[in-house]
């Protein structure tokens, strides 16, 4: 074996361009051949180019089983011939990000998905002692964290099952000091309408510091985000993730903006330096994923077809399904576990939820999705 100039063992290059060969080959799935062409699957397991499908259908986790778009693997296989350095493009992909929202870099910070920002908002708005108000049902993250440090105040969905923002306003009181909004809310992936949480927002924000979740918003074509409030130095906080739609759940990157020093409060709790929070290759495939305009729109067609599909199914059953608007479907079943294990039974993971009286699946490719209702078909009956 070729010694390097410094003769310390193996050559750096050939190493190098057999662990990108390595990963080309693990990431060389058919890309989207045109905007108007449904993407090319991911292969189910671990994401890489495996020879076959396990026997479970994995669609519980709200993952784009179509995997990151073609421009983030070339990023990713362009990355990792220089795994062994830091990362150095933290920069380049804040300045996207802060002219994606009309911002500057330092209204926006890096973290680990959103849950890294979430969490550090936690810490950096709730103080000992202080309340905490969240939706219900809702993503549990930040009433987790919260719970740690003072009380949570729950407020139940309104009867379409989306935030009810006139009793969340009424439930603010002298000791509240966070209010989070999941839009589109998981798990039952509605949307408040815009204009209305945009009201919300400027009439409380001055007393409270507001957080709305956006981790779906690229699933919903002509979304309405809160960014313009952060533009107008509202003290609002609105989480992003490259997880969901952009495929890069396993890269773990994502970002929240705020008013600048809003979000240097969040960035002290997190820690101050970007580049500790970020992978060089996560970075490099978020900085492509935002200038794939033509991929976002695919994915929004394939999930929004095989979404009316099992809508259609679960309604033919006689269940009750809010109007979805993210990548999974949510419906009521007075035995939520039931069914989940019904499906498990027959090779479809989905997600329950006890607590809110209701199932949520997650649109995987049309395959799972034919195999998801032919099994919904054979155990809901039973279940009734």
């Amino acid at each position: 074996m070729k010694m390097d100039e410094r003769g310390d063992g193996l050559d750096r290059r050939v190493f190098l361009g057999a662990a990108a060969g390595a990963l080309a080959w693990g990431c060389g799935r058919e890309a989207v051949r045109d905007s108007g062409a449904a993407p090319a699957a991911a292969t189910a397991g671990s994401g890489a180019g495996t020879a076959a499908r396990p026997a479970q259908i994995r669609i519980g986790q709200n993952e784009n089983p179509y995997g990151p778009s073609p421009a983030a693997l070339a990023a990713v296989r362009d990355a990792v011939a220089e795994t062994y350095r830091y990362t150095d493009f933290e920069g380049e992909l804040l300045a996207k990000i802060a002219a994606r929202h009309g911002v500057t870099a330092e209204h926006v910070i890096l973290g680990t998905g959103s849950y890294g920002v979430l969490i550090a908002a936690v810490a950096a708005v709730v103080e000992r002692g202080t309340e905490t108000i969240v939706p219900h049902p809702v993503y549990a993250a930040v009433e987790r964290h919260a719970k740690t440090l003072g009380p949570v105040a729950r407020v139940s969905l309104d009867r379409a099952l989306r935030h009810d923002l006139d009793a969340t306003a009424a439930a603010i009181r002298p000791a509240t000091r966070l209010v989070y909004v999941c839009n589109p809310n998981n798990p039952t992936g509605t949307v408040v309408p815009s204009a209305d949480l945009r009201a919300f927002c400027r009439r409380h924000a001055e007393r409270v510091t507001i957080i709305v979740d956006e981790a779906y918003a690229e699933y919903v074509p002509d979304f309405s985000s809160m960014d313009a409030l952060v533009r107008d130095g509202a003290p609002i906080l609105v989480t992003r993730t490259f997880s969901k739609l952009y495929g890069l759940a396993g890269l773990r990157i994502g970002y929240a903006i705020a008013p600048p020093k809003l979000a240097a409060a969040v960035r002290s709790a997190r820690g101050v330096d970007d580049l500790c929070w970020v992978s060089r290759a996560g970075t490099r495939a978020a900085i492509a994923s935002l200038d794939d305009g033509s991929y976002v729109a695919s994915i929004q067609r394939e999930v929004g077809r095989e979404r009316a599909r099992l809508v259609s199914a679960l309604e033919r059953h006689g269940l009750t399904v809010p109007a979805p608007a993210a990548n999974f479907v949510f419906f009521k079943h007075r035995r939520p576990e039931a069914v989940k294990a019904a499906l498990a039974a027959r090779g479809v993971l989905i997600s329950a939820h006890d607590p809110s009286g209701g199932c949520r699946i997650s649109i995987g490719l049309p395959s799972d999705m034919s195999a998801a209702i032919e099994a919904l078909g054979a155990v809901l009956p039973s279940l009734a």
